[in-house]
């Protein structure tokens, strides 16, 4: 159904369709992965030998597979150079014990170490390690981390993290909500992706230390189709030279619902994306990586090492009430409004005043009717937001520091 907002009555000021996201208004949280604590649990899915001290039930798996479906170029990711190393992978380090997530990329051999899924030829992949190598042959030169949660279960919501780029030739860092799977009532396969925030050397103009990318990767089809992922709203970015460059921490978020995208830096929006048809719409896993391609290995090479620092990993979901029709008629009416409705209408023959200190966010599924006098004080901001109610097919596995 085709969606309006109905404005009536006499409004003294403008409202601000497009105000920076408030987490406080409407939203609950679900992840708080803060990185503090005395450690960090990992999950065991992956091929690997764990350490007895490291017990099994975890919120994140540590990726350190090999992340190269082949070796020729012109393969996805067939040009990445690195594999994902247990070791690599450094929670709330024991020397520093600062509560920070670390992925780390090292140089380890100028010669060419392949890993064929039988036996490792020049380092520990994968038999009695912590390492998985798949059956076909890997061409590495670079260890790295990588992590991601562990059940692909997050849904609509707001997505964040605070992190710290490193910067260099052949860097492909990110965090990214992915999906891949069949669609048990369509039958149909799906691919989705959400690139919040992608660092690469196609991510910025002239500046390596000011530039990166977010958007979509998305593919559905029919079940034995070949079509190709394609991007769509994609959009580089470059942080103003007033701004602290991509080596310090900056936070990254997106904001996901049925019928739009709002990728948001700082807590600024920076980016929308309306195409209805091409909003992912399945269960993601959260992901974020520091990933090696073979740029790196262009004379001189880069040695390294570098890292990612991660702060936090926050998501949040949007409270909603879309059965519900509101009927305001007082300031304190407005004022508890704090869930998404199905309609919203404002009515008062003597008028409503928004107070100069309030900043409140109106969502409905239908409409929002402003009928009779309304107005907003100086110094106060109001955003209405009509657009499709978040269907949650699944729960959302709530995360917490251990």
């Amino acid at each position: 159904m085709k969606k309006f907002i109905y404005l009536c009555g006499m409004m003294l000021l403008s409202l601000n369709m497009m105000a920076q996201i408030d987490l406080s208004q409407g939203w609950s949280i679900v992840v708080d992965e803060q990185f503090s604590g005395t450690g960090r649990t990992w999950d065991t899915t992956y091929l690997e030998k764990r350490p007895s001290n490291i017990p099994a039930d975890s919120s994140w798996n540590c990726l350190w597979r090999v992340d190269i479906p082949g070796s020729k170029d012109g393969v996805t990711k067939g040009n990445y150079r690195h594999a994902y190393q247990r070791s690599n992978t450094l929670f709330n380090n024991g020397t520093l014990n600062d509560d920070k997530m670390r992925l780390v990329a090292q140089h380890i051999s100028y010669d060419t170490l392949e890993c064929d899924g039988i036996a490792p030829t020049g380092y520990e992949i994968p038999k009695g390690t912590w390492h998985h190598c798949d059956t076909v042959k890997k061409a590495i030169h670079y260890y790295s981390g990588n992590i991601q949660s562990k059940e692909q279960s997050y849904e609509y919501g707001y997505y964040e993290i605070e992190c710290a780029l490193p910067i260099h030739r052949g860097i492909h860092t990110s965090f990214w909500l992915h999906g891949e799977q069949k669609d048990v009532t369509t039958g149909i396969d799906y691919y989705e992706e959400i690139d919040i925030m992608e660092y690469s050397h196609t991510d910025w103009d002239e500046d390596e230390h000011r530039g990166y990318s977010s958007g979509i990767w998305y593919r559905k089809q029919n079940i034995g189709d070949s079509l190709p992922v394609k991007h769509y709203g994609y959009k580089n970015f470059h942080m103003d030279v007033s701004e602290p460059d991509i080596s310090h921490m900056h936070t990254y978020g997106c904001e996901w619902m049925p019928d739009y995208i709002i990728f948001y830096r700082d807590g600024k929006a920076t980016h929308e994306f309306h195409e209805v048809e091409h909003i992912p719409q399945y269960p993601k896993n959260i992901k974020t990586g520091y990933a090696i391609d073979y740029r790196a290995l262009k004379e001189p090479r880069w040695l390294g090492p570098d890292t990612l620092s991660i702060n936090y990993i926050k998501v949040y979901k949007l409270n909603t009430d879309c059965g519900t029709d509101e009927y305001i008629q007082t300031t304190q009416q407005l004022s508890q409004v704090n869930s998404m409705k199905r309609s919203i209408t404002i009515s008062n023959t003597n008028g409503i005043t928004l107070p100069s200190t309030t900043d409140k966010i109106l969502r409905a599924s239908d409409y929002i009717i402003i009928n009779g006098p309304f107005e907003i004080a100086t110094g106060a901001k109001l955003t209405l937001m009509v657009h499709e109610c978040p269907n949650y097919t699944s729960n959302y596995m709530e995360m917490s520091n251990p």
